[in-house]
């Protein structure tokens, strides 16, 4: 049985998965009573590589390079704000996938980036 085989941990995912429960543990007892948060290399570049395509694009639309960063901070900024919603709603000792939040941010920054466009 699959899961009986599990429970032993005689198959390569199940000595993984407690690998990561024993080092989940471990980074518990270090910081017991401290929130914590891990953010993978991918959370982290998603948003830079979209405001960098949003920052080339108004680039290539004719906006100066200071006003195009200031308008692709938009972007930024909006992203920071649902990571940050994502924090302080997230429960103590569970751990939320952080992607979803800053896919949204890209794009509730990127809808008022186009209100703030059509304004100016």
């Amino acid at each position: 049985n699959h899961k009986q085989e599990l429970k032993k941990g005689k198959t390569t995912s199940s000595k993984t998965i407690s690998v990561r429960k024993e080092t989940a543990k471990k980074i518990n007892r270090n910081k017991q009573g401290k929130r914590q948060a891990i953010l993978g290399g991918g959370d982290v570049i998603f948003p830079l590589i979209y405001t960098g395509t949003i920052l080339n694009g108004l680039l290539s639309v004719g906006y100066t390079k200071p006003y195009a960063y200031l308008l692709s901070l938009i972007v930024t900024v909006a992203t920071t704000g649902a990571l940050t919603l994502l924090f302080a709603k997230a429960k103590k000792e569970k751990f939320y996938p952080a992607m979803p939040f800053i896919s949204a941010g890209c794009f509730v920054g990127t809808l008022i980036l186009f209100g703030v466009l059509m304004i100016v």
